[in-house]
């Protein structure tokens, strides 16, 4: 199986400095990148997985509704 390998993304040279801190510890990956890497640590129970468990991320409102709804239908039988 071949891993899917991340790309840094620095920016333009010519492009003026984030207003915002924050804007320059962030990234923007595609979630299809990052579903196999973050399934690979979870099943190979990567300890270094829980520094983040905290972390915010960003997801459209769309994904959060259907997250939601995954949730609520998904509940284990008792």
């Amino acid at each position: 199986m071949v891993k899917p390998h991340l790309r840094l993304h620095s920016g333009s040279l010519d492009s003026p400095p984030a207003a915002d801190p924050a804007a320059c510890n962030s990234v923007q990956v595609p979630l299809g990148l990052v579903f196999p890497i973050l399934a690979d640590c979870l099943e190979s129970d990567r300890t270094w997985l829980r520094d983040f468990e905290d972390e915010s991320v960003t997801i459209s409102a769309d994904l959060y509704d259907i997250i939601l709804a995954h949730q609520h239908f998904h509940r284990p039988s008792a």
